[in-house]
């Protein structure tokens, strides 16, 4: 009896897994929240952008103002119910960076050098006196 030369193979179904999600893109929205209240300082304007950088990790661009005029403005946060200044006081508008980071926290260095974890922002202005 001859062998025959040409034995077809069954069709086996492909499966293709995606590949989990790197931790630093899963962080949540960051929100811009109003300033706690301390004196001499009052909320300024501001918006948050998220976007997905070049690593695939989620970014933050927080940029803030002043309502009115050019009162020192700055960019603060709070961590474990303690204020943190991301960054600022500064003339004029004012414009940061977080990064998610390999935790999937939300991550900046703050105005002393410390690399602090945000779970929302806000933006201040110095009073403004009538005028």
């Amino acid at each position: 009896m001859a062998t025959p030369t040409n034995i077809a193979e069954p069709d086996l179904p492909i499966v293709v897994v995606p590949p989990e999600p790197l931790a630093c893109s899963t962080c949540p929205a960051l929100p811009l929240r109003e300033a706690p209240n301390v004196p001499r300082i009052q909320n300024g304007l501001g918006a948050v952008t998220e976007r997905v950088n070049s690593e695939g990790c989620k970014s933050y661009t927080v940029t803030c103002q002043a309502t009115a005029g050019a009162p020192p403005v700055g960019i603060g946060g709070i961590q474990n119910g303690m204020i943190v200044v991301a960054a600022g006081p500064t003339p004029g508008p004012i414009t940061v960076e977080l990064v998610c980071n390999a935790e999937a926290m939300i991550q900046r260095t703050d105005v002393m050098g410390t690399v602090r974890t945000f779970n929302s922002v806000y933006c201040v202005q110095a009073d403004v006196p009538p005028g």
